[in-house]
């Protein structure tokens, strides 16, 4: 009569630690099923339609009328990568599609953060979650790889790091971002020609099926699809700019200046590049960076920036403006993506104004001014460790 209960009590406690895990699979699912019900899965179709498309040698970026409607917008990686959601029936692609965005986001948390820290991010990032999953896109597994990156190179596994900023570039550009972790490690040459392979080996791996000749092909109408929805209405700082000031000049100058931003603590703090919670404050303003500056940016893509916003939340200070910024968020950002704001309120005023912009770009001002250490407030751990000599291995690089 015991193994029964030992059974018992071994599933209670699976249950207990893994609860928010099957809660995921459960909303994705029900997320597939709504989709399906609703005959709304265009973007799945487009996904699994490239990957045929792309092994019968059609241009997967022009117009398919007969299978979906829209564009495919992913490069040609992504479109091979999808191969295992599109030779199965739809309804199962969709729910396997959607769980592992799920699952991957979860796991990614999970590895970042504490239990009780990354409980908390995963429940207020599920509504936004939830959002990209209705549009069936791919931002899950997006957010969840450039976390995995930021977590393999904090464990010292650049190799790892590698694969997975070139897994997410793989899916789109922004990603490649993360290889900013490559780049403030002492051996950077070195994990930024991991990076540099990695690419590499993931960008030709479709020509082992449909030949060199028609990758480049692909990769040409690729490119050329995204110069032209440079100036597509979208929700980025640019956008932003459009509708307060009536301004739609060239979206690159404002990028850069993005980039400059964020970059100018890590040429500044270079003594603070090694402490912990400094990096996880550069990853999640690299999350929300990854947004507000990305001119294809739309609703579904802001899982990517509450994530950032909430782990900054869940892992730091937890301060009144750190309070009211993610309130904020969930409110403009969360809110309005799960439909809680009236219609004519939403299309009137939200998104015209692109109002779901604000929280997200002053959140980001807050992480920035954090990181160039003007705020900057050290947890006890943390200045126990200031308080211990420098080692000459730690002494200041040159750039």
């Amino acid at each position: 009569m015991r193994v029964p209960g030992r059974a018992a009590a071994a599933t209670a406690r699976f249950l207990q630690r893994h609860w928010l895990a099957g809660l995921y699979v459960l909303v994705a699912v029900g997320v597939a099923v709504q989709r399906l019900v609703l005959h709304k899965q265009n973007v799945f179709r487009i996904f699994t339609s490239a990957f045929h498309n792309l092994l019968a040698g059609r241009n997967i970026y022009a117009a398919h009328p007969d299978q979906y409607f829209d564009f495919f917008r992913y490069t040609p990686i992504a479109a091979l990568a999808f191969g295992p959601f599109a030779v199965v029936p739809e309804w199962l692609g969709l729910a396997a599609w959607n769980s592992v965005n799920a699952l991957a986001l979860y796991w990614a948390v999970r590895q970042l953060l504490p239990r009780a820290q990354a409980q908390l991010v995963l429940l207020l990032v599920m509504g936004d979650l939830a959002r990209t999953m209705q549009s069936c896109q791919s931002n899950g597994v997006v957010t969840a790889l450039m976390i995995a990156a930021f977590v393999a190179y904090a464990a010292d596994r650049p190799l790892r790091g590698a694969f997975a900023v070139a897994g997410g570039a793989g899916i789109k550009i922004f990603p490649v971002g993360a290889a900013l972790f490559a780049l403030l490690r002492r051996d950077r040459w070195r994990a930024l020609g991991m990076v540099a392979a990695s690419v590499a080996v993931l960008a030709l791996l479709p020509a082992v099926f449909i030949g060199p000749r028609d990758l480049v092909l692909q990769y040409a109408r690729w490119a050329a699809q995204e110069h032209a929805e440079t100036f597509k209405p979208m929700y980025s700082v640019m956008d932003l700019l459009d509708a307060w000031t009536g301004y739609y000049g060239p979206r690159l100058p404002i990028q850069v200046f993005g980039l400059i931003v964020l970059l100018l603590p890590v040429a500044l703090r270079r003594t603070a590049r090694d402490e912990a919670s400094w990096q996880l404050t550069l990853l999640c303003s690299l999350l929300v960076f990854s947004v507000l500056f990305n001119y294809g940016a739309e609703p579904p893509s802001f899982v990517i920036s509450t994530t950032g916003i909430a782990v900054w939340y869940a892992a730091g200070r937890r301060t009144k403006l750190q309070g009211v910024l993610l309130g904020l968020t969930l409110a403009l950002v969360t809110g309005e993506g799960l439909g809680i704001w009236p219609q004519v309120i939403r299309h009137a005023w939200m998104d015209a104004s692109r109002i779901r912009v604000i929280p997200v770009v002053a959140a980001w001002i807050a992480m920035q001014w954090d990181l160039l250490g003007w705020r900057r407030a050290p947890a006890p751990a943390l200045v126990e460790l200031e308080a211990v000599p420098e080692e000459p291995a730690l002494a200041p690089e040159v750039a």
